[in-house]
């Protein structure tokens, strides 16, 4: 078989299962790219923007909300980067750099703490509807009660990267988005990547949900409740990117000495990102990223493969073992959130076809 014909075949066993997702009204919409080392990107485009049958065709240079895969492509990132500087260790008490966190218990959390979600935050929505700017919603979140003792569990949480997000701002000097764009983004040609995007950029984005308490279909506005409330840009949601820049972002986590990857993140610390930093009943976790998780891994024999979701739809996997990556683009909260079972289905089959099961 010759590379070309490997790729087509690949490219039909993708395209397969995201007709299938269309069709099931899994999402309207999704792109999904597979990555290997020395080949072409395969990337495959599927359904339209909405359910209405004269909406656009989805595009592969569609942006889509990637929701929580800025904890790893944006947040993680950044720290791990502040640390090879020596900005920070990953030891230090978080209230070092926010004084609001310097109370009993909150003030034993590291930073080791936060990107482990270990940290002793509760999961689930802020209470925060009271607030009126962003600086009330900050506010709120450092004077968060913890539900366990820092270190001696592990609840996947928002709050512990928002302050991670801060954490970033208060060391460099700069808004997360504005340290991404030129640490991260920029250096890697991550055009389409973006928080808070342009009025100029929004015919390019992927809608989410309909939410009538703020105007209807939202294009171009974060879907997440806590980043819109932090208008916009924060450390666990936000983020806005289209499949091309993800790959390339994979292939820097994949081949960090390369040419291209524009010395983004040294090889230890990309090593120490994917090692085992927590064991539990649900799997694997290393440092922002997942490890060995089956929910939406499944057909991956690569012990080391790590990967993160996101609750508009999308996931992204890396194995380093067969030196590919798998991302998945969708907008499965259109026309509104459904339960995650179905999204988590299609992953897989994703990942499945991808791997050639």
């Amino acid at each position: 078989m010759t590379l070309d014909e490997d790729s087509d075949r690949l490219r039909a066993r993708v395209l397969a299962v995201l007709e299938e997702a269309v069709s099931d009204r899994v999402f309207p919409c999704a792109v999904a790219a597979v990555v290997r080392k020395g080949r072409d990107d395969v990337i495959v485009a599927c359904g339209r923007e909405t359910y209405d049958p004269s909406a656009q065709g989805v595009t592969s240079d569609a942006i889509f909300d990637v929701a929580s895969l800025t904890k790893v492509v944006a947040t993680t990132t950044a720290v791990m980067q502040l640390a090879e500087a020596g900005e920070l260790r990953l030891g230090d008490n978080a209230w070092r750099f926010i004084p609001q966190l310097d109370r009993s218990p909150v003030r034993e959390i590291t930073i080791f703490q936060l990107l482990t979600h270990t940290a002793g935050f509760p999961g689930g929505e802020i209470r925060h509807r009271h607030c009126r700017t962003r600086a009330d919603v900050l506010d709120a979140i450092f004077a968060s009660d913890l539900v366990y003792s820092p270190g001696s569990r592990r609840i996947y949480d928002d709050l512990s990267f928002i302050i991670l997000g801060c954490i970033v701002e208060k060391i460099s000097g700069l808004s997360l988005s504005d340290y991404c764009g030129e640490r991260i983004f920029r250096p890697l040609k991550m055009s389409d990547t973006m928080f808070a995007p342009a009025l100029q950029t929004r015919h390019r984005i992927i809608p989410t949900e309909i939410d009538d308490d703020r105007g209807g279909l939202l294009r171009g506005t974060v879907h997440d409740d806590n980043a819109y409330r932090l208008d916009g840009v924060a450390g666990h949601a936000g983020m806005f990117s289209t499949v091309g820049d993800l790959c390339t972002f994979v292939r820097m986590i994949l081949s960090p000495r390369s040419e291209n990857a524009s010395g983004i993140l040294s090889e230890r610390s990309i090593a120490l990102m994917r090692a085992p930093h927590w064991r539990d009943a649900d799997g694997e976790y290393g440092l922002g990223w997942d490890r060995r998780q089956s929910r939406y891994m499944n057909g991956i024999e690569d012990r080391d493969a790590i990967g993160h979701t996101g609750f508009t739809g999308t996931s992204m996997v890396v194995s380093p073992a067969s030196e590919s990556a798998m991302i998945l683009l969708s907008n499965r909260v259109h026309p509104v959130r459904t339960d995650r079972a179905e999204i988590d289905r299609v992953r897989c089959r994703f990942i499945e076809a991808a791997i050639g099961g």
